[in-house]
């Protein structure tokens, strides 16, 4: 008889195919030992295995494992479950441990629909209600939660007595004590109506999301997803030292946004995604943050209205540490009075400088000759923004690719521009690094022209081209590019091959 692995050895080799739903589908069948120890690993994310796509399936599992009185009480209101046959092999609840709120969501009413009942709003919530209580009460741990708040209380029948009901104001008021070990968070406001002088009780869903937030002991990345809501305070103080990353997306903040992320002292990645702070702030955003060890700072599209002190000031605290800079023409043309300031901060403080995003206009680009010398250890540049209005480059321009690294991996011009296939050839004949990926996505001027000078300079190391909008090139010179080239981009592929 073969030697039985020990468990540990089966727990190695699963959590490789975690990710792999197919392959854990098939060890499951192999035999009893090997279904007991695949079955924590399918089941720890399904949320994740099934994409985007919503899952009846999900749903009808995670019921067939509610206890009686659960399933008696979405009988007493109004919702007809299946008989069940087969008792669940597992309660596959407890394995869970990425959790998708809006995922599960999604998938109740195609699990209301294939059940030949009618959706109704006032359904899918308590089914909702009745599965998070489940989880809640089964799940012993989460690490990944992303949840969807909207500020639509539940109205659930407690008993046979018609008229009996309660109002279920929030769907996590256990959460705090529960899940304590969450590592990241995300949270979309997007469905809730949040105004200035909401009242934040305690029975406010707000309120307990705070509570959780501040419950974490190992916390590590937050993010804030709204729809140019206010940006609730309550929840901005409950974050802590052990974030290590936080993300706000297409968020309101309000007025004294001074000691924002104060206590987030560990924090590495900081991202601001079209937010907005008003310009009558009193204090400047920031301004009380010192976030020493940032590795990661992007701010896009994002009215900030603070003045070059601030952001210089992240910079200099940063100083080595900073690593990546993602920063859009909104915030380099319109809220910074002195861009050279901040290049010069730049290259100053930052040399380990990997990946660096700004939105040079084309007569800034001489300038970024003496500008990129100061990062030696550059692997991603990206100049421009789609949103400039087209410009010519000329070959002199062009001349700022004799200082660009030998480190430098990939390139992008990111903005509406032309150039002669002249002028390129004698950017990359300047080019001491052998790009991987180059990226020109809005200029229509590229042509057969053009790539043959890309394929003659770069055909031995450029693994993607992307050339999205380029108008000049023909059905063959894709063709001859392709024979260097693994991936191109183009938007008019199906027209080239018509």
């Amino acid at each position: 008889m073969a030697p039985i692995l020990p468990v540990d050895c089966f727990e190695e080799i699963f959590r490789f195919l975690q990710e792999d739903k197919t392959s854990l589908h098939s060890c499951i069948l192999v035999n009893r030992l090997w279904c007991e120890n695949t079955a924590p690993f399918l089941w720890r994310q399904p949320f994740i295995l099934i994409g985007t796509t919503p899952s009846e399936k999900l749903i009808r599992t995670y019921i067939s494992c509610l206890n009686e009185k659960d399933r008696n009480l979405l009988i007493l209101n109004g919702i007809k479950l299946p008989k069940l046959l087969i008792p669940p092999t597992f309660n596959y609840v407890k394995f869970l441990r990425h959790f998708n709120l809006e995922m599960l969501q999604k998938s109740i009413p195609r699990w209301i629909k294939l059940n030949q009942q009618t959706i109704e709003e006032g359904t899918q919530d308590m089914l909702l209600y009745v599965l998070l209580r489940f989880i809640t009460r089964c799940c012993p741990t989460l690490e990944t939660v992303y949840l969807v708040l909207n500020s639509r209380p539940i109205r659930l029948f407690s008993n046979d007595k018609i008229g009996d009901s309660i109002l279920i104001q929030s769907k996590f008021d256990d959460w705090p004590n529960k899940f304590t070990s969450i590592r990241n968070l995300s949270i979309d406001f997007t469905d809730w109506i949040i105004y200035k002088s909401y009242n934040f009780n305690e029975d406010n869903e707000i309120h307990n999301i705070a509570k959780l937030i501040k419950s974490q002991d190992i916390l590590q990345h937050i993010r804030l997803i709204g729809k140019y809501q206010v940006c609730p305070k309550i929840i901005i103080s409950s974050l802590g030292d052990t974030l290590i990353e936080v993300e706000f997306y297409n968020l309101n903040f309000e007025d004294d946004t001074s000691n924002i992320l104060e206590c987030c002292k560990n924090l590495q990645v900081l991202i601001f995604d079209r937010c907005y702070f008003p310009k009558e702030t009193k204090k400047q955003p920031l301004s009380s943050a010192s976030l020493s060890r940032l590795r990661k700072l992007h701010i896009i599209e994002t009215d900030f209205n603070f003045n070059d002190d601030v952001l210089l000031s992240l910079i200099r605290n940063a100083n080595s540490n900073l690593q990546e800079f993602y920063i859009t023409r909104h915030v380099y043309h319109h809220n910074i009075e002195s861009p050279q300031k901040i290049n010069s901060a730049l290259a100053k403080y930052c040399p380990n400088m990997i990946t660096l995003n700004m939105p040079f206009y084309v007569n800034e680009l001489t300038y970024l000759s003496t500008f990129i010398k100061a990062f030696t250890k550059l692997r991603n540049l990206s100049i421009g923004t789609q949103w400039f209005d087209e410009s010519q480059i000329n070959y002199r321009s062009f001349e700022f690719g004799r200082s660009l690294p030998t480190t430098l991996q990939c390139f992008e011009i990111n903005m509406p521009c032309s150039f002669t296939a002249e002028s390129f050839e004698m950017f990359l004949a300047l080019l001491k690094s052998p790009l991987e990926i180059l990226r020109i996505p809005y200029c229509q001027c590229i042509s057969d022209q053009h790539l043959d000078v890309i394929t003659r300079y770069l055909g031995s190391s450029l693994k993607e081209l992307d050339i999205k909008w380029a108008d000049c090139v023909t059905k063959e010179g894709f063709l001859k590019a392709q024979n260097y080239i693994n991936f191109i981009s183009i938007k008019n592929y199906e027209e080239l091959f018509r």
